[in-house]
């Protein structure tokens, strides 16, 4: 208990601060990485409050479950104690790089060795579910602006992609023979994340697609995040997706539907599986325009 006292810090305060809430309706952009507010630390009563109050606890990965490649400290033995007094864990991520199996993997790698792939939800395998969910025929193709993982995931629920790795090495020289085989009413959608090989290429060939009216899918719209070592933020998703919707002349919204925090989407996939309703969760996050604001929105 101890352990889990000094890990749950009462972020769901802030939740009451009415400048809180103007700060994440009216600056999504903005990171929220700087300390601007103070923390408070549970004592022995709030904790136990806390705890009994929930079913399940929610926690983003990256800065909070693991920096780099390794665990946070106490992380290991909070988990388990949550897990001792009957509560559901699971992990939430915005990061669509990785397949939940791939994520599962790594935190067995970790030294969290019950972890199964049921336990992470991703917003990969969320967009694809979100593709499914708004009837986008699996007889028809998806266009990936992202990395394999994005790619699996939607596979996995019976579509046939194009692009993503695949594309990766394409240049300037083959867009022109592209653009005119490719034909719009063959895709059902463009879904763009994280792509850490992004370019002219996949940009020319995806905005095309969205010009000609192909639904534009995102599986997160973070604009940036600290990905790398050290303390540097580097461009997200919400950065790709930006490019294709500019590329294609849209002006916000930009997608046509996104599927990761602090979308309720996301938030209905996680109550559906658990079968436990929101207001018996706690999220558990290191940003406040996505964790934070996620919680908020679910309930």
């Amino acid at each position: 208990m101890a352990r889990v006292k000094q890990l749950l810090v009462v972020l769901s305060c802030l939740a009451l601060n009415s400048r809180f809430r103007e700060l994440v309706d009216h600056n999504r952009s903005l990171a929220f990485s700087g300390h601007w507010t103070k923390r408070r630390e549970l004592d022995s009563r709030l904790a136990h409050k806390l705890i009994e109050s929930a079913e399940a606890f929610v926690f983003d990965l990256d800065g909070v479950i693991w920096i780099g490649g390794f665990l946070v400290e106490g992380v290991q033995e909070t988990l388990e104690d949550l897990r001792g007094h009957g509560k559901s864990v699971i992990f939430a991520t915005n990061n669509a790089m990785r397949t939940r199996s791939e994520v599962a993997s790594r935190l067995k790698s970790l030294g969290l060795d019950w972890v199964m792939e049921s336990d992470v939800f991703n917003s990969a395998n969320a967009v694809a579910r979100l593709l499914e969910a708004r009837g986008i025929s699996k007889d028809r193709s998806i266009y990936i602006v992202g990395e394999a993982g994005l790619r699996d995931e939607v596979q996995a629920l019976g579509y046939r992609t194009q692009g993503g790795p695949d594309d990766a090495g394409k240049s300037l020289k083959d867009i022109p023979t592209a653009l005119e085989r490719i034909d719009p009413s063959s895709f059902g959608a463009v879904v763009c994340g994280l792509d850490q090989h992004l370019n002219y290429y996949k940009l020319a060939l995806a905005s095309s697609l969205v010009r000609n009216g192909v639904p534009l899918f995102a599986s997160n719209d973070d604009l940036f995040g600290q990905l790398g070592p050290g303390k540097h933020q580097w461009p997200g998703a919400g950065s790709v997706l930006a490019a294709v919707a500019a590329a294609a002349g849209r002006r916000p919204p930009l997608a046509d539907a996104t599927a990761g925090k602090p979308s309720l989407e996301f938030a209905k996939l996680i109550e559906h599986s658990l079968d436990i309703p929101a207001r018996k969760m706690v999220m558990v996050g290191d940003r406040l325009d996505t964790d934070i604001a996620f919680g908020n929105n679910a309930g």
